[in-house]
């Protein structure tokens, strides 16, 4: 090999390094542990433990396509917001490290993505897709009006397990619309907590949120109430579907994390951030391990 071609290679390497960095920092990859894992959850819950691989590889492929599409168009939409805030002004767009027009393409692969591997799955998937699609566009749009905004997202996630539940079942029952009403709370939950850290920068640009709407320690403790309201449905699903001891000790452990997660905000109003991330990633997994383990000994 020359030199040259040598160079050629090393340059376009470098290049897409760079930009699988940039992509996976515009879309905060990691976080995909947060709705991903209540996906495998209510497939768990469908059955779908017996389900085949290729019914799993595509309830995966669709839950990580619609979060990639949905947090780059509100990357898109939000780029003015986004470059002027302190906290997010070093993301990819905002940092000028990517192109819009890069980060629409990415969008519009991850919603192909979506589409085929719900067509892959059963029809009503691809019934239900326009309005997964939908829901995605409209959010990035909510909280310039309502502070209701933390539900709208928390709708979004709560297609995580649903689409899971669908993927596997074809048909939506109500245990599964209880999981996903527990996870909408539970989402609604944390994004108020990760919304005081903003509030000063909403409150100037005319956003709204319940931080805004009833101040922050208040807002605290309508997240609190949130998370209590989750735990609640969540016991209310298991019971449900008949579900054992085991998955009721993941939902206790899962109670406890929430619980260290709002002790963290309360004794330091700093770690807004990881106690988001952190307890909230502990939480969706540690539910989705103890559904597995509860199937398992189920043996479906």
């Amino acid at each position: 090999m020359s030199s040259k071609a040598a160079r050629v290679i090393t340059y376009y390497s470098k290049l897409i390094e760079r930009w699988t960095k940039d992509f996976a920092k515009l879309i905060r990859i990691e976080q995909t542990l947060l709705s991903l894992p209540f996906a495998c959850t209510g497939a768990l819950l469908a059955g779908g433990i017996l389900a085949s691989y290729e019914k799993w590889l595509c309830v995966i492929v669709a839950i990580v396509s619609a979060r990639t599409a949905g947090i780059t168009l509100n990357r898109i939409i939000d780029f003015k917001y986004d470059s002027m805030n302190p906290r997010s002004g070093d993301q990819s767009l905002s940092l000028r490290r990517m192109r819009r027009s890069s980060g629409a393409f990415s969008m519009t692969v991850s919603i192909a993505l979506l589409l085929y591997s719900s067509y892959s799955l059963n029809p009503l998937s691809v019934v239900l897709f326009p309005l997964v699609f939908l829901l995605t566009c409209v959010y990035p749009h909510v909280k310039r009006f309502t502070w209701a905004s933390h539900f709208f997202l928390g709708l979004i996630l709560a297609c995580a397990p649903l689409g899971g539940w669908i993927g596997i079942r074809g048909s939506v029952d109500l245990p599964i619309a209880v999981f996903a009403g527990a996870t909408m709370f539970w989402v609604a939950g944390f994004d108020v907590i990760y919304a005081c850290q903003d509030h000063d920068f909403d409150r100037e640009k005319g956003l709204c949120s319940i931080p805004i709407r009833f101040g922050v320690d208040n807002a605290l403790n309508i997240a609190l109430g949130f998370h209590a309201v989750t735990i609640l449905l969540l016991l209310a699903a298991g019971v449900m579907l008949d579900m054992h001891s085991v998955y009721y000790i993941g939902v206790s452990v899962g109670a406890m994390i929430l619980i260290y997660e709002h002790g963290l905000v309360v004794i330091d109003k700093r770690r807004y951030d990881s106690g988001f991330f952190v307890a909230n990633t502990w939480f969706s997994i540690v539910l989705f391990v103890f559904t597995l383990a509860e199937k398992v000994a189920q043996g479906n």
